[in-house]
């Protein structure tokens, strides 16, 4: 097991931290939660702490036993700190970002975001209202990317020298060509939205005869709509929901639904409410 880090607080020996906020529930944003004294607060999206508990049978869940939920720009105080969530897209469900107000100062937390997922449309209210002031933001990064991921390491390999010991010791390009490779655009980097998975996995449903089988995260609601919205537009049906498998879920598809049934398929949260089973 993983020890709590030697933070102030966290121990029998300091001021205990006011609360945890989880932004959501992915492990490696809760982790540690269950090693937390149990005196300290902790705070998350209530769907998202559902999730949790029901996922606690196989291992990938705890229960938090929080003491409060946070939900879409509504403010919550901790001491004299007000901290107000802001809906993300995220794959994990109920996923937030947050700002944090104390003393006249703002520090805007990110958690993990993206723009082309089934809840693009928070990302696009953030862009286009984003809280102020904040004086500081602690953004994730776990997708930041500049140059192509399979051209990265020729741009260090091309623009230095370096010694048998690593250290660089002289550029290996004119100062002209690396102003003049500056002033290029970057390369364009595009991501798959969940609406191209729905409609390329649409395209597989119709073109494959025989059971078809996707694995992708339990938790991962939007991703269940989409294989869920792919087989409405395949004209097929997920037989009995989806499956338990090893962790993953395996949807498949096997008969053609009755012409009643095409209707237009829900949506993930955030978005709409997610297909009952």
């Amino acid at each position: 097991m993983v020890p709590l880090p030697a933070a102030i607080g966290l121990d029998d020996t300091g001021t205990r931290p006011l609360g945890v906020i989880i932004s959501h529930g992915d492990q490696d944003h809760w982790g540690l939660a269950p090693q937390l004294p149990t005196d300290i607060p902790v705070l998350i999206g209530e769907g998202a702490a559902s999730i949790l508990r029901a996922a606690k049978f196989w291992g990938s869940g705890v229960d938090l036993h929080e003491a409060g939920h946070l939900h879409d720009q509504v403010p919550s105080t901790l001491g004299s700190f007000t901290i107000t969530p802001y809906l993300a897209d995220h794959s994990a469900y109920d996923a937030f970002s947050l700002l944090i107000e104390a003393g006249g100062r703002s520090l805007f937390h990110t958690g993990d975001i993206r723009g082309h997922g089934r809840k693009a449309a928070a990302f696009e209210r953030l862009l286009a209202d984003p809280p102020a002031p904040v004086h500081a933001i602690l953004m994730e990064g776990m997708s930041f990317r500049a140059v192509d991921p399979d051209d990265s390491d020729s741009v260090e390999r091309d623009s230095v020298e370096r010694d048998s010991a690593g250290k660089i010791v002289a550029d290996s390009k004119p100062a002209a060509d690396s102003v003049a490779e500056a002033a290029e655009p970057a390369p364009e980097l595009t991501s798959l939205t969940e609406s191209d998975v729905e409609t390329q996995l649409a395209e597989t449903l119709r073109a494959t005869t025989g059971l078809v089988v996707v694995l992708g995260s339990a938790q991962n609601i939007d991703r269940l709509v989409t294989v869920y919205r792919a087989t409405l537009r395949a004209g097929q049906s997920a037989s009995s929901g989806a499956r338990r498998c090893a962790g993953r879920w395996c949807g498949t598809r096997t008969r053609s639904l009755p012409s009643d049934h095409q209707t237009a398929a829900p949506r993930s949260p955030g978005e709409a409410r997610p297909p009952r089973r």
